[in-house]
């Protein structure tokens, strides 16, 4: 049986980062055992999320 994330089409994106910035994602990952992929993932989606309701917030002229 094959999950929903399996199903998902995906693109690949290239992005510039700060080596700084990276390196302190990079510790990160080592020390929680996720992969930098997944992070990045995970903290675009969430800031998606955040904007989404941001916006749900504001009055509607």
């Amino acid at each position: 049986m094959t999950t929903p994330e399996k199903e998902m089409e995906t693109k690949i994106v290239k992005i510039k980062l700060p080596r700084a910035l990276f390196e302190r994602i990079s510790n990160h990952c080592v020390k929680t055992s996720i992969l930098v992929d997944d992070f990045i993932l995970d903290a675009v989606a969430e800031k998606l999320e955040l904007v989404n309701k941001e916006r749900r917030r504001r009055p509607r002229l």
